[in-house]
């Protein structure tokens, strides 16, 4: 006896876990005279029990999967220099099948699957074998100079990051089937985020410029060509921009990873007020009374727009991925150690023009919400 699947999961490639993910499956050797009376799945530890229609059994892994990789998008590793594994940003669980007949008796089989905290779109379906490394973003971006910044990834062992146009490159130890988050940005011996991005990875001898950059630096000013290569290659082009400050965001995209974004340093903070509730104290003589009514207390809330004009394509891809991420953070400062260098906002719910055929560049405008405590 053999379970067997007309609808199956993929067991090579990586799995959206915030897709629909459905398997149907029966028994190709049903006893005779018995029917199946139910199937039992366990994964991740819990046991999941349905029942067939006409001896087929369907079921879709989208909601269980959410529950076994929520932590509220936290992000729990705290900026570096360097390579670390960052275990939230996927899970790879063996599932058990185990068919139940009529009878008593029962047959089973298992799958291994692995999921990604990411989404897809139905045009934009990915090939993305377990066997190799992927990058869990745009294959251009923009990062800013002086602040922290990650590439998220799927590793398949050891890589390097090679930098084309000045030939200096950093090596990382990764495991197959890890995600973790190469950090870009380096760290001062005070916790402050350097000007340049360095690294002691040493000068790459293969193509590229002639000769390496004297400083080190991994990334420069400007575009950078950069590769991943691991088992197989992934091709980047990053803009490292030099900025004066402003309000720097990060948050989870739809690729499973994070994104960043440094917003124009000019802005309006708008703070709405709303009193919770009143109450009347208005009992005495007149002569006796300076006041007739108290409040509970007072509820609070600032507003701050986001600006950011003249942007390219690719940049509008980039920062357009922030408006549905289920969780934004917002940079407090330079200081590293603690995760109170972040702090989770929320953008306004609203209609965004996130693209005009009409022009060759896009600006973005949204607000964000920021908690605020009070007396109450």
């Amino acid at each position: 006896m053999a379970v067997t699947f007309s609808k199956s999961l993929s067991t090579t490639k990586l799995l959206n876990a915030y897709n629909n993910n459905v398997v149907e499956f029966t028994s190709n050797a049903i006893p005779i005279g018995e029917t199946i009376s139910k199937a039992t799945i366990n994964i991740g530890g819990e046991d999941v029990e349905i029942t067939p229609i006409n001896e087929v059994f369907s079921y879709n892994f989208r909601e269980i999967i959410r529950v076994l990789m929520n932590n509220n998008f936290e992000d729990s590793i705290i900026a570096d220099d360097g390579y670390k594994a960052d275990a939230s940003l996927s899970g790879s669980y063996l599932v058990t099948y185990t068919l139940t007949f009529s009878d008593a008796t029962t047959e089973n089989t298992a799958e291994t699957y692995v999921f990604l905290k990411s989404v897809e779109q139905i045009a934009g379906v990915s090939e993305r074998l377990l066997t190799e490394q992927h990058i869990l973003n745009q294959s251009e971006l923009t990062f800013f100079d002086g602040y922290p910044f990650d590439i998220s990834i799927y590793s398949d062992g050891d890589f390097s990051v090679i930098n084309d146009d000045n030939n200096n490159y950093a090596e990382f130890d990764g495991t197959l089937g890890e995600t973790g988050r190469i950090y870009l940005s380096e760290l001062d011996a005070e916790g402050l985020f350097r000007e340049r991005v360095e690294f002691d990875g040493g000068v790459y001898e293969g193509g590229g410029c002639d000769e390496a950059d004297s400083d080190g630096d991994l990334l420069e000013l400007g575009c950078n060509n950069v590769r991943v290569v691991g088992g197989v290659t992934d091709s980047m082009t990053i803009k490292l921009e030099s900025v004066c400050g402003g309000i720097y965001l990060k948050w989870f995209n739809r690729m499973g990873g994070w994104s960043y974004w440094l917003f124009n340093p000019i802005y309006k903070e708008l703070l709405k007020a709303r009193t919770m509730d009143k109450f009347s104290v208005d009992f005495e003589s007149i002569d006796d009374t300076y006041e007739t009514t108290l409040i509970t207390g007072k509820d609070t809330e600032k507003e701050r727009g986001l600006v950011y004009e003249n942007l390219s394509e690719a940049e509008r891809l980039q920062i357009t991925d922030l408006l549905s991420s289920p969780r934004v953070e917002m940079y407090n400062g330079v200081k590293d150690g603690d995760l109170s260098t972040w702090q989770t906002v929320v953008v306004k719910d609203g209609g965004f023009e996130i693209n005009n055929t009409k022009r060759c560049i896009s600006n973005f405008r949204a607000t964000i919400e920021i908690n605020d405590y009070n007396q109450n």
